[in-house]
């Protein structure tokens, strides 16, 4: 039995490279809330840096990533619980939001004060 394989490598042009991630500083609340109507996370400190792979500069959306260091690829495994988060220039809104466990937003409650 005549078996033949053809093996072809990848060249340099086969090779993609992802693009660095853009991320933008923000603070998030250490403290959560898995229900943000009883657990007042407006009041909740901010007190831990984060950065936001934001799909819009300065507004927070859901699918958006909170990663723990500049530029990824850490992600902060929020667990489902709802944190409050502000960016750290434009119009410095404070969001309430979701993130779950792979530090994708998943829902967002509302601004601050809501």
């Amino acid at each position: 039995m005549n078996i033949s394989k053809k093996i072809q490598f990848a060249t340099e042009s086969d090779v993609v490279t992802p693009p660095p991630i853009t991320t933008e500083f923000a603070l998030r609340s250490d403290s959560n809330t898995s229900n943000p109507a009883l657990g007042s996370p407006c009041s909740f400190a901010l007190d831990e840096a984060c950065y936001i792979g934001t799909q819009s500069a300065g507004v927070l959306t859901v699918g958006d990533v909170v990663y723990t260091v500049s530029g990824g690829p850490f992600v902060f495994p929020g667990n489902g619980n709802y944190y409050i988060i502000q960016f750290q220039s434009g119009a410095f809104d404070t969001y309430v939001a979701s993130i779950n466990g792979s530090g994708e937003i998943v829902n967002i409650y509302g601004t601050c004060p809501l």
